[in-house]
């Protein structure tokens, strides 16, 4: 108490009423309901007072929460009162957009619209508190993690008269306490939980359906040659078994190399215990390597990448001399590749990045051509390896190639939100050229905001390159004229990777997956099926794991959105303070969130965020390893 009495006394009066204010607002803005209440409220009445009564209507909670919140949050202000003077303002402005963002979400969250934002003039006040609010709070956030990670901190393991096992063993130990860790949740996966697009794959693999490219080949055929070979040894559920126990090995060895890697970078105790702790509990970590799912094998190869990515940048040329570090880099390449499809928009971009630093590195003559050749050859061999292995599969197996129409989400669902606000005001001409593309006449009803897949079902596969190209142009004239279409079809399909204020807990906790018909049938077939027991159980550990999901604290630090959040922080102090090696190591994240916004859905597919979530530690690693170098220079 004496310390906030003291903290008080060093500011002017100005600072004190900003952070009553503004802890008074975000205290509001989280005990209020946005829906419209009208209630006791009369026709007629002078709007001054329609609007007081509007917004008190909306107020939820006792008056003790919110007092409690408002003490806690002016309590939190003075306390980081001191790190103001320190924090860069262009956080102050990504803040504003956060904030904004949240807004939205819950306009979209309520109907899909932004209607609920300007509806009544009392909508619009809780619309300016709200944002205020949370501007004031994010302030907060940032505020504490830019003095964590600026702060020194006790993080050589040199200071104790006696290493600790860990420090004798800094690969093994992670790497066993995680298979320990795990292993209950291993256990009561069995046999694994299938994700209802693994069952798609399986049916393709056993001939129930058409072997294409819409999924990986790799993990297809992977999934596939597991459950055969339990079904050679009389139980197809041990082979689909195998598929988890791999997953199982293959993450924890890439953690247990990204603790071994902190160790080397001397991260913070602190960071190195919360990293072990969320692997510990986070669902995303424990429940999903019991999934059977592309996504996983994917993730963990986009960690290995950028853990990659890490040691290129601090060996130079070295690295390439180095047979150890290569294996696992052609490892991760094609682990990102061959795992999901839009891995080679993660890799190619990033490969052809490091060309262009390794060409500059030539002209500045810090590397020989020579020494160059080496490094072309070593960053294009995995990506020839995969594409190899990828076109042997497809001809072995007479894959047909996927459609287009896969990579077309991102105005297929702009241009179904046009039809449905602008079909009535849409030229004949331009409606026949989305005709030979998509079914216009199904258009505005197949729009699903959250996602692309309904229209997408209505793309006309005899569609021709000129018909794509000529709806293209249309598309882009129609985005010229109502701009706010297009943007408000991808911000309500994508406002979940900024904001945590909408659950996107999806958890799988199912063998057979009854909604498909081929799921049951080959269930049936191979005598792939639930335990009982087991199975009894799972779903107690689905109720804790969303529990977990949904508790303060960890509902936050495990969420996508924060990650998110935490990764544009890192990304615009590392542009401050001029660390261009943060912004190489930040592109696998950066790349995989737009793979996001130009993929058919978020909402209820956490899994596409797991390259985001798993590399976020790693990231604030390597951005304080990189200040800390600056500043001793």
């Amino acid at each position: 108490m004496n310390l906030l009495c003291n903290k008080t006394k060093q500011y002017p009066a100005g600072y004190l009423t900003y952070t009553l204010i503004f802890s008074f607002l975000a205290a509001v803005s989280f005990c209020m309901k946005f829906e419209i209440h009208t209630e006791g409220i009369k026709s007629g009445t002078d709007r001054w007072l329609r609007l007081f009564c509007e917004f008190k209507n909306s107020l939820e909670g006792t008056i003790v929460q919110s007092s409690i919140l408002w003490i806690a949050l002016l309590m939190f202000g003075i306390i980081v009162s001191d790190y103001y003077k320190r924090f860069p303002k262009p956080l102050y402005f990504l803040n504003l957009l956060t904030a904004i963002v949240w807004v939205m979400g819950i306009a979209f969250h309520y109907d899909n619209t932004l209607n609920l934002l300007h509806a009544t003039a009392a909508q619009k006040l809780k619309c300016i508190v709200y944002v205020l609010g949370s501007v004031y709070v994010l302030n907060l956030v940032g505020l504490m993690f830019h003095h964590l990670i600026h702060t020194e901190s006790d993080s050589s393991s040199e200071r104790e008269s006696k290493p600790s096992l860990f420090n004798r063993h800094p690969y093994l130990v992670p790497f066993a306490g995680l298979i320990i860790i795990w292993s209950p949740q291993v256990i009561l996966s069995y046999p694994g939980a299938v994700c209802p697009d693994a069952w798609d794959q399986i049916a393709m693999f056993f001939g129930y359906q058409p072997f294409t490219a819409h999924h990986p080949s790799v993990h297809t055929w992977l999934t596939g040659t597991l459950i055969q070979s339990g079904i050679k040894l009389g139980n197809a559920n041990l082979g689909l078994y195998f598929s988890v126990l791999l997953q199982m090995i293959i993450f924890a060895a890439v953690l247990a190399y990204l603790f071994l890697l902190f160790n080397e970078l001397k991260t913070p105790r602190w960071l190195r215990l919360i990293s072990f702790i969320i692997a510990a509990i986070s669902p995303y970590y424990t429940s999903y390597i019991g999934v059977i799912t592309k996504d996983n094998i994917y993730s963990y190869g986009i960690l290995l990448f950028t853990l990659e990515l890490v040691y290129i940048s601090l060996m130079k040329e070295d690295y390439w001399r180095s047979p150890g570090h290569y294996i696992l880099y052609v490892l991760s390449v094609l682990l990102s590749i061959l795992f999901r499809n839009n891995g080679v928009y993660v890799i190619y971009p990033v490969t052809v990045v490091l060309l262009i630093i390794m060409m500059f590195a030539v002209a500045r003559k810090r590397i020989s051509r020579t020494q160059f050749s080496r490094i072309i050859l070593g960053l294009l061999l995995p990506i020839l390896l995969a594409n190899g292995i990828q076109g042997g599969l497809n001809h072995y197996y007479h894959i047909k190639p996927t459609s287009i129409k896969d990579a077309l989400s991102f105005p297929f669902q702009q241009t179904a939100r046009y039809a449905k606000e602008y079909g009535d005001q849409t030229p004949e001409e331009e409606k026949e050229t989305i005709d030979k593309v998509l079914n216009y006449d199904l258009l505005a009803r197949k729009y699903n905001p959250r996602i692309s897949d309904p229209v997408k079902a209505i793309y006309r596969p005899d569609a021709s390159s000129s018909d794509l190209m000529e709806y293209i142009k249309v598309w882009l004239r129609q985005g010229i004229r109502h701009p706010m279409v297009y943007f408000k079809a991808t911000m309500n399909q994508n406002y979940y990777l900024l904001s945590p204020l909408v659950a996107n807990d999806t958890m799988y906790d199912q063998t057979v997956y009854q909604g498909r018909k081929k799921a049951r049938v080959l269930s049936e077939r191979y005598h792939i099926h639930d335990v009982a027991v087991i199975q009894r159980i799972d779903v107690l550990r689905t109720i804790v794991n969303k529990t977990i999901l949904s508790l303060p604290v960890t509902g936050i630090l495990f969420s996508l959105a924060f990650c998110n959040i935490l990764l544009l922080y890192l990304l615009l102090l590392a542009i401050k303070h001029k660390l261009g090696k943060f912004i190489l190591l930040s592109l696998p994240a950066l790349l995989s969130d737009a793979i996001i916004v130009l993929a058919p859905v978020i909402k209820g597919h956490p899994r596409y965020g797991f390259p985001i979530i798993y590399t976020i530690p790693l990231l604030i690693s390597w951005y304080i390893y990189l200040y800390r170098g600056k500043q001793a220079r």
